[in-house]
């Protein structure tokens, strides 16, 4: 019933996901997009006077990254800066103190998220479109944001919360959590803060062997860049074209509608966005329009990375396909 109703790029990605999941059940490829794309994190409130922490586990396909933090005057310069924004904990303080369990009275606290665990196919969204309250419409945020070829996600996993003798893991199971251990599937909204429960769950595993795991973990998570999804229009309306990276030869190539072109690596970071002056709160209005809006990465890992198919081990349907489009475009060229 969505398949002609015009949907952003993530909620694309969104619908297409929920239709091959419909059409994969009770078959082998039932889990592929969660065992693809789903990662975990933790959503944690600490009280700072005892140290007792509420948790839940959540379960994510995508990382959404603020491109301007609501209030500043100046644009995030990276894509590694917004994912350590992402993580940055916040105190619970004044009128918003947090109630402790413990403490059994409301007291200052740390809330934030910890990442758990990085997918295969690392799905981040640059939040390029927000609401101006000034003028109560809808905008987009051209400001510059670079992002890199490889990203190293390492930095991002926190041993420190493995050590903490006043955090207690759990493994789950997506809905079959045991005990308090909460997990929600979620898409783009980490705020929601009903529902964090405590961390009482016992796994089998020793600490030493979980902090063994995370140190593995961290020294092995190198992401390489090979899809671009690209916006070129303003909040009202634009355009959506890809940047695909063949990992054969390296070579990048524009998939805008019914045209496919190489492009270079400086074609690349020209959807960076922004301009080469200042990062200033005014600059997204005499900014390029055309930039990033989602980015994908793939693990480095020999052991999963697998080649493209070559043409002769395509199904024998997709080889006539192959073939009769072929002989179109040569007819076209006479």
């Amino acid at each position: 019933s969505e398949a002609w109703q015009q949907h952003d790029v993530q909620e694309l990605c969104r619908v297409m996901f929920d239709a091959l999941e419909q059409k994969w059940k009770q078959t082998e490829q039932a889990d592929l997009i969660n065992q693809l794309y789903q990662g975990k994190l933790k959503d944690y409130v600490r009280c700072l006077e005892c140290g007792y922490e509420s948790w839940r586990i959540d379960t994510y396909l995508d990382i959404p990254l603020v491109i301007r933090p609501y209030g500043a005057n100046q644009a995030f310069a990276s894509v590694e800066e917004a994912l350590h924004a992402f993580i940055q904990p916040e105190i619970l303080d004044g009128a918003n103190q947090y109630f402790c369990e413990r403490c059994k009275k409301k007291c200052d606290a740390r809330k934030g998220l910890r990442f758990l665990h990085f997918p295969y196919l690392l799905t981040l969204q640059l939040k390029r479109f927000d609401f101006d309250y000034t003028t109560m419409h809808r905008i987009k945020l051209n400001d510059r944001m670079t992002f890199p070829e490889e990203l190293d996600m390492g930095s991002f996993i926190d041993i420190e919360d493995e050590k903490s003798p006043q955090t207690v893991s759990c493994t789950d199971s997506g809905a079959e959590n045991e005990g308090s251990c909460h997990s929600d599937q979620m898409s783009n909204d980490f705020s929601n803060d009903d529902g964090i429960d405590e961390g009482i769950c016992l796994e089998n595993n020793s600490a030493a062997e979980r902090i063994s795991k995370v140190v593995s973990e961290k020294n092995s998570l190198l992401y390489e860049l090979f899809s671009v999804m690209v916006h070129s229009g303003s909040a009202a309306g634009g355009h959506y074209y890809a940047c695909i990276k063949s990992f054969s030869d390296d070579q990048w190539y524009s998939f805008n509608d019914q045209h496919v072109n190489k492009i270079t690596h400086e074609d690349i970071k020209k959807t960076y966005g922004g301009t080469s002056g200042s990062r200033g709160y005014y600059s997204s209005a005499f900014a390029s329009s055309t930039n990033a809006y989602m980015l994908i990465y793939r693990l480095k890992d020999t052991t999963r990375n697998a080649k493209f198919l070559e043409v002769n081990e395509y199904p024998e349907h997709i080889k006539r396909l192959v073939e009769k489009e072929k002989e179109l475009e040569e007819q076209e060229k006479r």
